[in-house]
């Protein structure tokens, strides 16, 4: 992600702000409140999805780039029959608890699974990418309420590239935005 993280802040500052801006009335310093891009070294994937807890006024999209996540979700090599870890079991638990409470079409979600450049670390890459795909699908131990195959509110992209431009990110934004049923 440190060859993501560049090229995301400048697509926020620059092409991404210049599509969102009328969605903001065209004022830059709300637009400035609303857009953020947030580092989160512990790398809980639920727990952003749940925005870390939060409650921000208005219409919620949470955009999650991501190479790999917390140890503390699951054990490497990935195996969806392994058991649940304890920090996941109460991620998934209270994210879901926080869905079921908001009013219809307050949180949209896109988890934007990057691919990880040389140097895979453990948990990484296609760990990564299998723990996604096993919360989405709702396959092994993260059936029913241990995953997300039944929350529409979630949708999930993979492969994206690491280091991409500025330009291909906004992209990747706005194709997902389409998704979710925005006119940009």
């Amino acid at each position: 992600m440190n060859s993501t993280i560049t090229p995301l802040e400048t697509m926020r500052d620059t092409l991404l702000r210049d599509a969102l801006l009328p969605l903001y009335g065209g004022d830059i310093a709300v637009y400035n409140a609303n857009v953020q891009i947030l580092s989160q070294a512990d790398e809980r994937t639920i727990d952003m999805m749940n925005i870390n807890g939060t409650t921000p006024t208005g219409n919620v999209i949470s955009l999650i780039f991501q190479d790999e996540s917390s140890p503390t979700y699951y054990s490497s090599p990935f195996s969806d029959g392994d058991a649940l870890n304890a920090q996941y079991v109460t991620n998934i638990g209270n994210f879901r608890a926080r869905l079921a409470g908001f009013a219809a079409n307050y949180l949209r979600v896109v988890i934007f699974q990057v691919d990880e450049s040389a140097g895979s670390q453990p948990g990484g890459g296609l760990d990564f990418q299998n723990f996604i795909k096993a919360v989405e699908n709702g396959t092994g131990n993260y059936a029913g309420a241990s995953g997300l195959s039944d929350r529409t509110e979630i949708l999930y992209k993979y492969n994206i590239t690491d280091g991409g431009t500025a330009d291909y990110y906004l992209q990747q934004i706005l194709l997902a935005l389409t998704e979710l049923g925005y006119e940009l």
